[in-house]
Formats: structure tokens, C-alpha cells, sequence
């Protein structure tokens, strides 16, 4: 059966939002980004919170690891 729906997805730009979100120090500022607004507005099973806030407290400062995380999250789509 076909696709009833797809989803657009600006990949590179999801990615440098989630590593600003997840480089950022400060939580006041990290939690001020527009990345924080538009995930949690946007479809919730496209990227948990959960998973992007885990990358807070893992450490993750590679937009390596941020990409491979979300190219899997956003090729599960199609």
C-alpha cells in the first residue's frame, strides 16, 4: 500500500538546531532556542525529547554523531 502521508523534513537544519540545543551551556539559553519550540510543536514521534535531552547529559558535541542520530530518525519516514 502507498504512503498516505509524507513528511518534509529540512534535515540540515534539524541537525544544526539539535547541536546548537545540545552544545549550548546554558540552560536558559538552550531552552530558549527556536529548535525546543518547534520539536515540541512539531510531530512528537519524529525525534523523542527525551532522546535529544540524553544528548545533553551524554556530552554529545559532534555534528557527526547529532547527523547519523537524525538521517535515522528522518530515513525511518520513507
Amino acid at each position: 500500500m502507498a504512503r498516505l502521508f509524507r513528511y518534509q523534513v529540512d534535515e540540515a537544519g534539524l541537525i544544526d538546531g539539535i547541536l546548537a540545543y545540545v552544545t549550548e551551556p546554558s540552560a536558559a539559553v538552550r531552552n530558549a532556542l527556536p529548535i525546543v519550540r518547534e520539536l515540541r510543536e512539531g510531530p512528537n514521534m519524529l525525534l523523542p525529547w527525551d532522546l535529544v535531552e540524553s544528548m545533553v547529559l551524554d556530552g554529545v558535541d559532534q555534528r557527526e554523531f547529532v547527523a547519523d542520530w537524525v538521517h535515522y530518525a528522518v530515513g525511518s519516514l520513507d
